[in-house]
């Protein structure tokens, strides 16, 4: 048994070890329009776990698609344009990582402490994330 008071740390993903992936991420894409309609559009009222189409897609009970096939349709009952992304730009999440959240991984683990990855993060985006950094060498566990 350590005599640390901390043995164990567990990180997301989402805002946390990729500098991306905040909730004011979404309401940056549409600066014509009121940050929290669009917030409340893309992942509804964040402090519940109801049914909204942003916690259905993290529990895996819909997929991407769907999400924004009902985006799509909450931004055009709210008067909100949705305009095509610019010509290159990509179409979905590119994930990038935090570079101070990396140093902190990196002397966590030279402390010897023991890390973790757990993530509600969209089944859809996991192969973007995972290409981030080397989850399975840097984590004890990743889920």
């Amino acid at each position: 048994m350590s005599d640390r008071l901390i043995d164990t740390v567990i990180f997301d993903v989402g805002g946390v070890l990729a500098a991306n992936g905040r909730h004011s991420d979404f309401a940056s894409r549409f600066p014509h329009a009121d940050p929290e309609v669009v917030t409340r559009i893309f992942v509804g009222d964040y402090g519940e776990d109801g049914d909204h189409p942003w916690h259905r897609l993290e529990r895996g009970e819909i997929t991407l698609e769907e999400n924004r096939r009902l985006n799509r349709a909450a931004l055009e009952a709210a008067g909100i344009e949705l305009k095509p992304p610019p010509p290159g730009a990509p179409v979905t999440v590119e994930f990038t990582r935090s570079e101070p959240m990396v140093a902190l991984v990196e002397e966590l683990r030279a402390a010897g402490l023991r890390l973790g990855v757990l993530t509600n993060n969209v089944l859809e985006f996991r192969d973007r994330w995972r290409s981030m950094m080397p989850f399975d060498e840097w984590f004890d566990d990743v889920v």
